[in-house]
């Protein structure tokens, strides 16, 4: 669950990721946290940031992310229709350089879609992207234990590439064909 929250410290409003209690079995907990790390150290302007996570007195796992006021690339096509293509291309490019610095560091985000691209203004400039949503993003640089078993199908169908939707071993150009389809969904509206 992600809620609006008030980070103290920090004296701003954040958004408030949660690993809900009730669904929280090793696998996921373990998972969360990875994907906490994982966000947390990555720098590019066009990838969410993560402010702050661990775990409460209570054992509520969370982690604190700046809040973007905007809307998916989904929610956009969906209003406005198909865009222009120099402007999905616009977008797109955003979103491939968030995740070239993610594909540098070994992680594939594995879930790249539309409604995982924000779609914002910072700093007064409009239609800036960040890529959210790395819960099944796979660590391929560290020589972790993975959490998913083995011939495990994660990612939404529509955007995944052929040797994810089997199973297989995913790598950087499995994001790359998902953000191509995510291009074609920007430019058709389908």
């Amino acid at each position: 669950e992600v809620w609006r929250a008030w980070h103290g410290a920090l004296k701003r409003d954040v958004a408030v990721k949660i690993l809900r209690l009730d669904n929280a079995d090793p696998a996921a907990a373990a998972r969360f946290e990875r994907e906490a790390a994982a966000t947390a150290a990555l720098t590019h302007p066009n990838t969410v940031r993560v402010l702050d996570y661990g775990v409460t007195d209570d054992g509520l796992s969370y982690f604190a992310m700046e809040l973007l006021d905007g809307i998916t690339l989904q929610e956009l096509v969906t209003r406005d229709g198909p865009l222009p293509p120099a402007r999905a291309v616009f977008l797109i490019a955003q979103a491939a350089a968030a995740l070239a610095e993610a594909h540098a560091r070994g992680l594939v985000h594995r879930d790249v879609k539309p409604s995982n691209l924000l779609v914002t203004t910072a700093g007064g400039e409009p239609d800036v992207v960040k890529l959210i949503d790395f819960g099944i993003a796979r660590d391929r640089g560290r020589g972790q234990a993975t959490l998913t078993a083995a011939d495990m199908v994660v990612g939404t169908p529509a955007y995944m590439a052929p040797e994810q939707a089997i199973g297989g071993e995913v790598s950087p150009a499995t994001d790359v064909y998902a953000l191509a389809a995510t291009c074609y969904f920007a430019i058709t509206g389908h």
